[in-house]
């Protein structure tokens, strides 16, 4: 009995020593267990803990065996976080450049950039658009950004499809619309130059032949609808733009520029800026006479020119005031004439474009007979010395209203500037492109 007495006093001395050394060993693994190489948990009354813990203020997960998730995303609820290198949740911007495992991860998410019917994108540089690095945003509370625009603390806003910022095209579509973004992602606003290396932010005073977009303030890029071929658009409230659609992609939603165009059967002139021209305009040397076969077969303007554009842009012609502006290329209602040369046999005066300024030469309109100097401007209470090929010469007088004086008796007397006698009833006819005006004879 003594025996057996002692052996279980040593059994249970025993006993108290292994949970004794079992308590000591548990005691010391609470908290932070594990290595960088194996990984790491954290042991909180004895147990391991699994999911979202708040550590020291610093969130951090751990999955269901326990290990803490570390430089890789997790979804959780459908909702996407990113626990850094440290395992410490993260938020805010963050860069992954092309060697890292989450870009790897990623890659097949990357943004569909806008692509023409042809396959080439508008990107600023296709070399470089994600080749290096992307971009992922975390809210405050770790989600990520995903499909949805963020707005920086600088108030410039931001595009993340799937989960990865947009970057680096003119023309990214969004929904039903399209936007502006910038190398580094940022919505663009206002007037933006697609030159492939440089962005500015004004189409006015360039003489550049690359294409100008507009983004609404809204960052909705003004767009030609399918099957149009181009659109207007009052900007800022004050100017027309007539956007185009081409087959370029650099050119397609960009303004037309200097281009005498032919819109829907009109006339308007859109200068180096884009502006649509009104009332009387200098149409730029070598302007591009675009689709106006019908009145003209010049396909640039050879000089600087004043044309005639009504309120609403239309190009008009006939006469403004006191000048008048031709039909067309050769207007058959005119008659060149240098003052006091000699009358050629039926030359018009020759023009580039419907709505020219015309100068030195006749005009007639209906049975009136009128003569615009080198200014292009009626002349008035004035003579004009005339002669012909046959080397005979005549004086004819231009009344107040500009008309040359026709119907008259002989020796009537007419007050143009200083007084003017018909000379015995004589009359001539000038013949304008086979239409002839008989006007009176001064002396």
């Amino acid at each position: 009995m003594k025996k057996t007495t002692k052996m279980a006093a040593v059994l249970a001395a025993m006993s108290v020593m292994v949970i004794g050394a079992v308590s000591t060993t548990m005691a010391a693994n609470e908290g932070w267990n594990g290595n960088d190489d194996d990984g790491w948990t954290y042991v909180q009354d004895g147990v391991k803990v699994k999911g979202w813990q708040q550590i020291n203020g610093v969130w951090y997960y751990f999955d269901k065996s326990g290990n803490m998730a570390q430089d890789e995303l997790v979804t959780i609820s459908g909702q996407t976080y990113y626990l850094s290198q440290s395992g410490a949740m993260a938020t805010g911007w963050q860069r992954f450049e092309s060697d890292h495992d989450i870009y790897n991860e990623l890659e097949d998410d990357l943004p569909e950039n806008y692509n023409d019917e042809e396959g080439e994108s508008t990107v600023i540089d296709n070399n470089y658009l994600y080749d290096d690095e992307i971009w992922l945003y975390f809210d405050q509370h770790g989600v990520a950004a995903e499909d949805k625009w963020v707005k920086s603390d600088a108030g410039l806003w931001y595009y993340f499809e799937n989960l990865v910022m947009a970057r680096s095209d003119y023309s990214y579509k969004i929904g039903q619309d399209y936007y502006g973004l910038d190398e580094n992602g940022a919505m663009m606003v206002g007037w933006v130059r697609n030159n492939l290396d440089t962005i500015n932010d004004s189409p006015y005073g360039s003489d550049d032949t690359r294409a100008w977009y507009y983004y609404q303030s809204n960052g909705k890029q003004v767009v030609v609808d399918n099957g149009e071929d181009g659109k207007w658009k009052k900007v800022d409230g004050t100017t027309w733009y007539y956007f185009i659609s081409s087959e370029d992609p650099i050119k397609n939603n960009s303004i037309l520029t200097s281009t005498y165009a032919n819109i829907d059967g009109n006339y308007f002139y859109l200068n180096g800026d884009g502006k649509m021209a009104t009332g009387i305009t200098k149409v730029a040397k070598d302007t591009t006479i675009s689709g106006a076969s019908e009145v003209t077969s010049k396909k640039e303007v050879g000089d600087t020119i004043d044309v005639y554009f009504a309120s609403n842009g239309k190009v008009e012609s006939g006469f403004k005031g006191d000048s008048y502006y031709i039909e067309g290329e050769k207007d058959k209602k005119t008659l060149k004439f240098e003052k006091k040369g000699t009358i050629p046999s039926g030359e018009t005066f020759e023009g580039y474009v419907k709505g020219q300024l015309a100068k030195n030469c006749f005009v007639k309109i209906d049975d009136d007979l009128y003569y615009v100097d080198k200014y292009g401007e009626k002349i008035k209470n004035e003579s004009l010395e005339i002669k012909f090929d046959n080397g005979t010469s005549y004086k004819i007088v231009f009344g107040s209203n500009g008309k040359a004086i026709r119907e008259k008796d002989a020796n009537d007397r007419v007050k143009a500037g200083k007084t003017y006698t018909v000379s015995d009833k004589v009359e001539i006819d000038i013949d304008i492109n086979g239409n002839k005006v008989t006007v009176n004879v001064f002396e």
